[in-house]
């Protein structure tokens, strides 16, 4: 007889976004995998979200709605709800996205199958693909690879990963710090937690949509000098795990120069350019400027014809 899938605990944070909470909630609820509990943290909400999710969500025991009293974040507010459950995977979802039905069932089936075949297993990571309110498609599907020419650092998303408790634990939860000082790099800096010594897996196919609103959103901070210089931040606190890292690290440069880059810092941007190529081998650099160097070439034109003002 077969063993019993492990119990997972989904986490979604919210902040002043009931609807499309909501939303993501439903898509939870109707995955076919069912040995799960939702936990859904308001992030210190000023409007109805949490009383509507509350009413929404009346009588279902498989959700519970945790009310933070004071703003944190993403990342401390998920780890609250971490430390609620007990459950030995967890899984995580935006309050903007939604999931696939079978999400979770192609996951658990993946992280099932190698725990059989091996004693450690990573995160389980899935295909994802931005989407506007209507279902509308926005460009091409990010699809997380194995190789060190793929770019975790954008294909990275956080409604995508099945993650092992025990994991979770050993690389200092969601919240690595007190207080936790990621604001714009938290996706960055729980992957790169998470993948310190854990290999990846990756289930090919979309299995999250992200969903691009007008409301505010978390990437919506990235775009600003104080981004670009938590950025750089984050790139020295890893330095001594990235000196065994080096694809990653050229990557993670690369990530931090695009940063610059895209406030007109070009000065910055150069200098962690060139650290990017200086650290990557030859088949890493040119994944690096097949992938940046377009986009680089564009934001670089619309700055010098942009006119300055004083």
């Amino acid at each position: 007889m077969a063993a019993a899938s492990p119990r997972v605990d989904v986490i979604i944070p919210t902040r002043n976004r009931p609807s499309l909470t909501i939303e993501a909630v439903d898509s939870v609820r109707g995955q076919t995998f069912d040995d799960w509990h939702l936990w859904v943290v308001d992030d210190d909400s000023d409007d109805d979200t949490v009383a509507r999710l509350e009413d929404h969500l009346a009588g279902d025991p498989r959700v519970t709605v945790v009310a933070r009293t004071s703003r944190g974040g993403a990342n401390p507010a998920r780890q609250a709800a971490f430390e609620c459950g007990t459950a030995p995977l967890v899984a995580t979802c935006d309050s903007d996205d939604l999931w696939a039905p079978e999400k979770l069932a192609r996951q658990v089936a993946a992280y099932d199958l190698h725990a059989r075949r091996r004693r450690h297993v990573g995160p389980v990571l899935c295909w994802h693909r931005a989407v506007d309110l209507q279902g509308h498609q926005l460009g091409v599907v990010l699809r997380p690879r194995l190789r060190r020419w793929w770019h975790p650092f954008t294909q990275f998303n956080t409604s995508t990963p099945l993650i092992p408790r025990s994991l979770l634990e050993s690389a200092g939860g969601f919240a690595s710090t007190d207080p936790y000082r990621w604001n714009t790099t938290d996706h960055l800096d729980l992957f790169l937690r998470l993948t310190h010594n854990s290999s990846l897996l990756v289930v090919p196919d979309v299995l999250v949509w992200c969903r691009h609103h007008d409301g505010v959103r978390n990437s919506d901070r990235e775009r600003t000098l104080e981004a670009a210089d938590e950025a750089a931040s984050l790139v020295d606190h890893f330095a001594a795990d990235l000196s065994h890292r080096p694809a990653a690290s050229a990557w993670l440069q690369a990530a931090v120069a695009g940063r610059y880059l895209e406030i007109g810092a070009h000065r910055q941007a150069l200098i962690h350019g060139r650290q990017a190529l200086r650290t990557a081998d030859l088949v890493t650099s040119a994944a690096i400027a097949a992938h940046y160097g377009p986009w680089a070439a564009r934001v670089a034109t619309r700055h010098l014809l942009t006119p300055t003002t004083t």
